[in-house]
């Protein structure tokens, strides 16, 4: 990828680099080991990227348009702890699991703002940073229409203090989705019940009143919207701050 890359870099206007490398042995991210690429002016990278923050300015010099891609399975992550944890205790559990799961994401959400903004305002042209993410638990390779994405967006401000200031509409409006497809139908709230199967149980415990429980897709579908809420606060907050003045 990376040596089809080089050659193609003086004409490549945009460039998605969304590639999983974690399974794969001693195999670098190909962002790595692209050079100058003179011509990108739309450049998406999985987040937190594997390069240092000069890095986009050295090899992407037209660069327009940054976007962190984040696709987990949040719905599916968050199945454990609704079957284990009943009733207040879920709320407070899903908030420690998500910093804990994601926690690679909450430093890098640290970094954007310490150091991240001030070093992308470095590459002359970028006009606006993006970080889009995506719940995978139900399929990969899923293409949504760009107005029903869940998007952060920030674009250029060379007026305040802050070299990018977050996009009011955009933002609430991805915060908004993710409130409302948080709260699980009153249908699914309650964990479903799986009867056994028959089939010999003399060597087992098994209590007639203890059956299995079940959470239902919807009820996990809602905890992904929660987890993804709060990676999302974790973004947006310090810069809702910052436009607030606190």
């Amino acid at each position: 990828i990376a040596s089809c890359l080089r050659r193609r870099a003086n004409n490549l206007v945009e460039l998605e680099l969304n590639i999983w490398t974690d399974f794969l042995c001693e195999a670098e991210d190909p962002l790595v080991d692209v050079g100058i690429m003179p011509e990108v002016r739309y450049l998406a990278v999985r987040a937190p990227p594997p390069v240092l923050w000069d890095h986009f300015a050295r090899c992407f010099p037209r660069l327009e348009q940054l976007t962190f891609l984040y696709e987990q399975d949040f719905s599916h992550n968050c199945i454990e702890v609704l079957y284990e944890c009943r009733g207040e205790d879920q709320e407070d559990q899903l908030e420690k699991h998500t910093m804990w799961t994601y926690r690679e994401i909450v430093l890098f959400a640290r970094d954007l703002h310490m150091r991240g903004f001030k070093r992308l305002a470095q590459c002359p042209n970028l006009k606006e940073v993006r970080l889009v993410l995506s719940d995978t638990s139900f399929g990969l390779d899923v293409e949504m229409p760009e107005d029903e994405r869940l998007i952060l967006s920030w674009k250029r401000d060379s007026r305040g203090s802050h070299p990018f200031a977050r996009v009011a509409p955009r933002n609430n409006e991805t915060r908004s989705k993710l409130a409302s497809a948080s709260v699980a139908p009153a249908s699914s709230r309650r964990s479903e019940v799986r009867p056994e199967e028959d089939g010999d149980n003399s060597d087992e415990e098994y209590d007639e009143f203890e059956e299995p429980r079940v959470v239902s897709e919807e009820r996990a579908a809602a905890a992904g919207a929660s987890a993804m809420l709060q990676v999302v606060r974790y973004f947006d907050d310090p810069s809702l701050e910052a436009q607030l003045g606190l």
